[in-house]
């Protein structure tokens, strides 16, 4: 696959707290593979802006909007909104993060035997809220810990068929949530920077949402 990207961004600053970003990208992909029938061809153009606010020092506010445009889809415009900031200096920090993604059927997704030209795009909404303690130092691991949540419209997956083959379809709706801790150990030695990261996935459970509200656990 041979991709053509084109982009353009725009940062002005209204004053040492509120910076304005904008801009506008074009990626132009080719695909021409032999598992393909034919050669497949998708542009995608993108118009994005937001804003990143500093309320107080060491607190940072950011918010963002992006729209596609395809020659096989009209995505909806995407939003997301995101919050760091410092509770104890050099010491305890937070994070959060809530926003919306929709993502297109990649080529393979669609064309690669056998495919399916019929997916529809995931449309997804996800947030996230976590913690990061460390020391100024690096004496002490640091500890990540993030709690997360996703509702997801037509998630796309690959499944056997009856005839053990593997094809994508769409999944009317998955919800996913969980906590996720990691420890990264940074030290410095005669120049020499060595780095141990141990990450440990929480409770994830994906739920699978029927007609009349059933569910079942995947």
């Amino acid at each position: 696959m041979t991709n053509h990207l084109s982009e353009i961004e725009w940062r002005w600053s209204i004053h040492d707290k509120l910076i304005f970003n904008s801009g506008v990208s074009y990626i132009n992909s080719v695909a021409n593979f032999d598992e393909y029938a034919t050669n497949q061809n998708r542009k995608t153009l993108s118009l994005f802006t937001g804003f990143l606010y500093q309320p107080f020092h060491d607190w940072n506010l950011n918010f963002n909007l992006r729209k596609e445009f395809t020659n096989i889809e009209n995505p909806p415009i995407a939003p997301s909104l995101g919050l760091e900031g410092t509770i104890i200096k050099n010491t305890l920090f937070v994070f959060g993060n809530i926003g919306r993604h929709y993502n297109l059927p990649t080529m393979n997704d669609l064309f690669w035997r056998p495919g399916n030209e019929n997916l529809k795009p995931e449309d997804a909404w996800s947030e996230e809220l976590g913690i990061i303690l460390t020391n100024k130092n690096n004496s002490i691991p640091k500890l990540t810990v993030t709690a997360f949540n996703s509702l997801i419209d037509n998630w796309i997956k690959w499944q056997p068929g009856a005839s053990g083959i593997y094809a994508p379809n769409n999944l009317r709706q998955v919800h996913t949530n969980g906590i996720e801790m990691s420890l990264h150990f940074h030290k410095e030695i005669k120049n020499y920077n060595y780095n141990l990261m141990l990450i440990i996935p929480g409770v994830i459970r994906p739920f699978l949402k029927h007609k009349h509200n059933k569910k079942l656990q995947l």
